[in-house]
C-alpha cells in the first residue's frame, strides 16, 4: 500500500494562495480554501490513513474545546502518538505537511484563532528578536510546512511524545505533560543537546521538578531565564560528547552551567 504527501513546494505555493485570499478579502477573513493541487502517494505501509487522521483528529478537537491550548499540547502528544501506528510515513516530512494541510487544517484554524490587530501574538508564534510580522489573517505557515515539516504542528505534537516517553516506566508519559508550546519549541525541539533521551529527561527535570504529590506544574526558571540557559547549555554541549553522559551527569551539567552563567541573572 502506500500513504499520502504533499510536497514542500505544493504546501508553500497553496498557503501562499490562501493567505492572499484571506488579506483581499477582509474584513471577512480566513475564507475557505480548496486542498492543495497535488496529492501524491508514496510507497510503504498498510494503513488507511485518511481513516486514522480523521478519526484522531476528531479526539484532538473535543481535546482542544474541552481543556483549552495547554492541555491539548501536552494531552494531545499523547493521545497522536497513541493513536498513529508504527510506519515510515512517520519518518516522512512530506508526510506530516499532508497530515496539516488536508486533513488537519480546520483544526489548526481551531489552535490558532485569528487575533484582533491589538492584539499581541502569542508567545509560541513569534520568534524572539523577529522583525515585527506584517497582518497574517492564518495561522503561521511553519504550522502547515517548511523546514523538513518540523515544526507543522502534528509532528510538534508526535515528535514531543516520541522524545520523552520512557517505555516500560510505570508513568512513561511523565516527561511528556510539562512544558508549554514554548519550551519544547525553542529550548527541545531545536537543541541538539535535547535530542539524547537522558538530556532531555534531565532537562525536564530541572525546569519542571516534582513536587511532593509528583505533579510537574511549576516552572524553575521564568521564560528570560530558560532561554538564557537553553543558549548557554548549547554553547556547553559543542565540546562534549552528550551521547556518552547518563541522566546524572547531564543534570549535574545543566546544574553546573546554570550556576556559573544563569544564576542571579534571571530577571
Amino acid at each position: 500500500m502506500s500513504y499520502p504527501i504533499v510536497t514542500e513546494m505544493v504546501a508553500r505555493n497553496w498557503y501562499r494562495t490562501w493567505k492572499q485570499r484571506c488579506l483581499e478579502q477582509l474584513p471577512v477573513a480566513r475564507v475557505a480554501t480548496a486542498d492543495p493541487d497535488t496529492l501524491q502517494l508514496a510507497e510503504g505501509g498498510a494503513h488507511d490513513w485518511q481513516a486514522i487522521a480523521e478519526a484522531v483528529i476528531e479526539r484532538l478537537a473535543t481535546l482542544l474545546e474541552a481543556k483549552g491550548n495547554a492541555a491539548f499540547d501536552s494531552e494531545g502528544a499523547i493521545l497522536l502518538h497513541e493513536a498513529l501506528p508504527d510506519d515510515r510515513a512517520l519518518r516522512d516530512p512530506e508526510f506530516w505537511i499532508w497530515f496539516a494541510t488536508i486533513p488537519g487544517r480546520a483544526l489548526i484554524l481551531s489552535r490558532y484563532p485569528e487575533k484582533a490587530a491589538k492584539e499581541a501574538p502569542e508567545p509560541d508564534e513569534e520568534d524572539e528578536d523577529a522583525p515585527p510580522k506584517s497582518r497574517n489573517p492564518l495561522p503561521d505557515a511553519k504550522n502547515f510546512h517548511g523546514a523538513g515539516a518540523r515544526e507543522t504542528l502534528f509532528f510538534r505534537l508526535w515528535i514531543r511524545a516520541e522524545m520523552g516517553r520512557r517505555q516500560g516506566a510505570a508513568d512513561e508519559w511523565e516527561f511528556v505533560r510539562p512544558g508549554m508550546v514554548d519550551f519544547w519549541r525553542s529550548h527541545v525541539f531545536r537543541q541538539l543537546y535535547a535530542h539524547h533521551r537522558p538530556f532531555l529527561e534531565a532537562f525536564v527535570d530541572f525546569q519542571f521538578p516534582p513536587d511532593p504529590a509528583g505533579a510537574r506544574g511549576k516552572p524553575h526558571l521564568n521564560t528570560n531565564a530558560i532561554r538564557r540557559l537553553a543558549r548557554e547549555l548549547s554553547m556547553a554541549c559543542a565540546n562534549i560528547v552528550i551521547e556518552a553522559l547518563d541522566r546524572s551527569q547531564c543534570r549535574a551539567l545543566i546544574e553546573r552551567v546554570f550556576a556559573e552563567r544563569v544564576e542571579g541573572l534571571e530577571g
